[in-house]
């Protein structure tokens, strides 16, 4: 049977399809896409059993087709072809894809052997695509790759309360607080979520911006943004009281313009970053004064204006994950909030709850 599409489209929905396949995996068929055609409209789904995509898009075909391809081979045939529309020949389980002048040939694999994907029922919650990315921007610096034991810092908390939704991450290290206020009272909701997902999300919603709209149910949770729709396991597993971690006062405050903060941190930074990453930063007399010290490579400081209130304090942080801090925040300036010397260090934006970041400060030499 004859099929024809659009090869860019086309291409372009095999890229989005492969950040769902696992690199490695002990499930050979977990390499494949899934491929149906129905009434001229092709499905692809793939999954790591984690995490699942399903895209449509049009094509013509003369009959209905269901097949399982090589995921990896297809793209980088489709990706790296020249013509506008490509046609293709399924004959059993071989596959020929041709052009103007070329001809492959791929075999295939007995779709039926590919695991059944979820229908997720459950609750739907509505939200602007570039919202909940921006969300999830400010939030991701704070997961584990490795979670290093912690449930809690390989997910991303997803929790509402009342007309605002929230995305929490932590690695033990540092929190993070982002918020989102809708018009609507949203209803009650507190789920675990595996970031490949946000992030297989953040990159399809950069193509085709619109609403998500995601739904919930006890095992798993969907985003369905367009024509496209992914499927995620809930993780089980308690995430920590983090509203315990964050000070409800404090008694040093600072405010600076963001730009000239981070470019300061930025250089000292470049003293430190190949060892111990650490920075020391003494507040007195409206300025800051950034310091990097290695021994065996040399240092570097930097002052900055700033706006002070509670007098002089010090700390000693780590330089990366102060910078990541100062850039979930939005607007000109980055307010600094602290209890002192051994006290956690709070960025946030000024005058705006959305934004909450707590990094541990570390023990002064």
């Amino acid at each position: 049977m004859n099929i024809k599409c659009h090869r860019l489209d086309f291409s372009e929905a095999l890229q989005e399809i492969l950040s769902v396949i696992p690199s490695s995996s002990m499930i050979p068929m977990l390499n494949n896409v899934h491929v149906e055609i129905h009434n001229n409209q092709m499905t692809l789904q793939a999954t790591d059993m984690e995490i699942s995509l399903i895209e449509k898009l049009p094509c013509e075909s003369e009959s209905d087709v269901v097949v399982a391809i090589p995921a990896k081979l297809l793209a980088d045939l489709v990706k790296s072809m020249k013509e506008e529309d490509l046609q293709f020949e399924l004959e059993e389980l071989k596959l020929s894809l041709h052009g103007e002048k070329n001809r492959f040939f791929i075999n295939c694999y007995d779709p039926a052997e590919f695991p059944a994907l979820t229908q997720v029922n459950g609750n739907q919650y509505h939200i602007k695509s570039q919202d909940f990315i921006s969300l999830f921007q400010k939030v991701i610096p704070a997961v584990s790759p490795k979670g290093e034991g912690n449930i809690a810092f390989s997910s991303v908390l997803i929790e509402t309360i009342a007309n605002e939704l929230r995305l929490v991450t932590t690695d033990g290290q540092r929190l993070i607080v982002a918020k989102y206020w809708e018009t609507a009272d949203l209803s009650s909701l507190k789920i675990l979520v595996p970031p490949k997902a946000l992030n297989v999300i953040h990159k399809i919603s950069q193509k085709q911006p619109g609403e998500i709209v995601f739904t919930v149910s006890d095992r798993e949770v969907s985003f369905a943004i367009g024509n496209k729709l992914l499927i995620s396991r809930r993780i089980e597993g308690a995430f920590p009281d983090y509203t315990r971690v964050i000070p409800t006062s404090h008694s040093y405050q600072i405010l600076a313009d963001k730009s000239e903060l981070k470019a300061a941190l930025g250089r000292v930074y470049l003293m430190v970053k190949d060892n111990s990453k650490k920075i020391n930063l003494k507040v007195s007399n409206q300025t800051m004064n950034i310091l990097g010290n290695e021994q065996e490579i040399g240092s570097g400081e930097e002052t900055v204006a700033v706006e002070s209130q509670g007098g002089e304090f010090e700390l000693m942080l780590d330089a990366k994950k102060l910078m990541d801090g100062i850039d979930g925040v939005e607007g000109d300036k980055v307010a600094l909030e602290s209890n002192g010397t051994m006290h956690p260090l709070i960025i946030k934006e000024v005058d705006s709850e959305k934004y909450t970041y707590v990094l541990v400060s570390l023990r002064p030499k």
